[in-house]
């Protein structure tokens, strides 16, 4: 039996690999397929992601009130809530510091000091070609933009549209996922009611374990967001809201995320002095001891035993299927 069950799942590896095969040979004919494929496929998984993040509060609801047609609305009203205070307020702030931030970035402030480290650093590295170099890329990208402007419409039509899928997406999950259970059951091997007992635990196993991820890096990004924003102030540099909320945002991906987030408050501090520097990359590797050894494994625990090699295998796959979004 075990050696049948050994075979079958063989075959199967085979025929996808084929499978695999076959779409290489045929890449031009299926590419408008793939293409409107993907294009469905990151508003869907972003409204699975909220959905995993929103389904505790849905479920508290539905404890309280019994009824989950209402536990759907409250939490999905809720959600909306959430992003209108994010849009209006959040957004008008992290606009405006961004905006004040691209006006005072100024590098000559470091290069007046007299600070020992910056000589050593020049004399390998010439900042002042770096910097040429990057307000000559800037001016070029300003120019190309007035010619891309008609493209700009149509993208953020597609934008527009893609964020209007995550929201349809999320609020169906809401509230037909009794159904959509219903429906992937319908999809398992009824013949084998041994092996149809175990599709059913391995589904289970999946849905615990998405849940357990998304609002366990949910949970991680708000505490490590916080610490981050108390050290920001506590060595008053500037934008520390900006900072926060980029570091926020990038620590929701595992492991090269605290490091995207650390970069733009490095840059800022450049533009005051070393010292600032060594401050908030101190900073940076505290918050990051303590989610390490604190943060992670009392909100995780044991529940999600992923191997960092596999973790990093997936976060180099997406990127390559959708890019930094994908992350």
């Amino acid at each position: 039996m075990n050696q049948s069950r050994i075979t079958r799942y063989l075959v199967n590896i085979v025929l996808v690999l084929l499978a695999f095969i076959l779409l290489t040979f045929l890449y031009d004919t299926f590419y408008p397929i793939a293409s409107v494929f993907f294009y469905l496929l990151v508003p869907i998984i972003f409204g699975i992601y909220l959905y995993y993040a929103f389904r505790p509060i849905k479920l508290w609801i539905f404890s309280k009130t019994g009824k989950e047609g209402l536990a759907a609305l409250l939490a999905v009203t809720l959600f909306f809530i959430i992003f209108g205070f994010l849009l209006f307020f959040v957004v008008k702030i992290v606009y405006e510091q961004a905006l004040q931030l691209a006006i005072n970035l100024d590098f000559s402030a470091i290069s007046e000091s007299d600070f020992a480290l910056y000589e050593l650093i020049d004399r390998y590295l010439p900042t002042e070609n770096i910097f040429d170099n990057a307000v000559a890329w800037v001016q070029e990208k300003a120019i190309n933009f007035s010619r891309r402007l008609p493209d700009l419409f149509s993208s953020v039509g597609s934008i527009g549209s893609q964020i209007l899928l995550i929201f349809l997406s999320f609020a169906y999950l809401m509230k037909d996922d009794a159904l959509i259970k219903k429906g992937l059951n319908g999809f398992l091997d009824k013949e084998d009611k041994k092996e149809r007992l175990e599709q059913k635990e391995v589904a289970r196993q999946i849905d615990d374990t998405l849940a357990t991820y998304i609002n366990g890096q949910i949970t991680i990004a708000l505490i490590l967001g916080m610490l981050m924003f108390i050290g920001y102030l506590v060595i008053g540099i500037p934008y520390a809201f900006l900072l926060t909320i980029i570091a926020l945002v990038t620590n929701l991906t595992p492991f090269v995320g605290p490091i995207i987030g650390t970069v733009p408050a490095v840059i800022v501090a450049l533009t005051i002095s070393f010292p600032m520097v060594l401050k908030t990359l101190v900073i940076a590797i505290v918050i990051q001891q303590i989610e390490s050894n604190f943060v992670t494994p009392y909100v995780m625990g044991s529940k999600l035993p992923i191997h960092p090699f596999t973790v990093i295998v997936v976060v180099l796959v997406s990127i390559n299927l959708f890019g930094v979004i994908g992350v």
